[in-house]
């Protein structure tokens, strides 16, 4: 029996996460990929200009993948599995989860549940299609800056809403202004009326 408290991550050959990766992600190896890279939390497969991460967190015990592109360099853009489905499916991708494993038995069902999601969603990026990736990654981009925005906005609302109330109108102008697309329809009519008393 492994003693987790010695070394946790000695305790995860029991796991058996490199068979079962290799096993569950086996229809790589009929689009060109091939094992480069294998540890007890970690799995890579490459193609000549792929490549395929499956890990299994070593503090967080989620099993995930990603995909991404290799070049000259090295990596480059990679995606998570909850980006493949976001360009697909942003319904999905609100609802995905990486799948939390902290026994042999869970790692099996978090790699057939993972790998099926994979297959589905990653796979037409396998090809290795540049204007997928390139969708991909304007999709990152303005993902990415949505969520901004809106960890901005709950950051500012506040401000704005007691600078209004205490008729601080330059200051709550320049806030509802740097949130403008956020702003609910209440928001709005305190911008405009802002805009007519700063």
């Amino acid at each position: 029996m492994c003693d987790s408290t010695r070394n946790p991550l000695r305790c995860r050959s029991e796991y058996e996460f490199i068979t079962t990766v290799q096993s569950e992600f086996s229809y790589l190896s009929t689009v060109g990929f091939k094992c480069v890279k294998a540890t007890p939390t970690f799995v890579r497969f490459e193609s000549a200009d792929l490549y395929v991460n499956v890990y299994h967190g070593e503090s967080s015990y989620e099993i995930g993948a990603e995909v991404g592109q290799l070049d000259a360099r090295g990596d480059i853009n990679n995606y998570s599995i909850s980006e493949l489905i976001r360009i697909t499916d942003s319904e999905e991708a609100n609802k995905y989860r990486n799948f939390m494993a902290t026994n042999p038995d869970a790692v099996v069902t978090g790699l057939k549940r993972l790998s099926a999601i994979f297959e589905k969603y990653g796979g037409p990026f396998l090809t290795g299609d540049v204007q997928l990736f390139r969708k991909l990654e304007q999709h990152k981009r303005e993902w990415s800056k949505k969520f901004s925005l809106e960890i901005l906005s709950k950051q500012v609302r506040p401000k704005a809403e007691e600078a209004f109330r205490e008729k601080r109108y330059d200051e709550a102008l320049r806030l509802y202004e740097s949130i403008e697309s956020e702003l609910s329809p209440a928001e709005k009519k305190r911008l405009r009326y802002c805009r007519d008393h700063a």
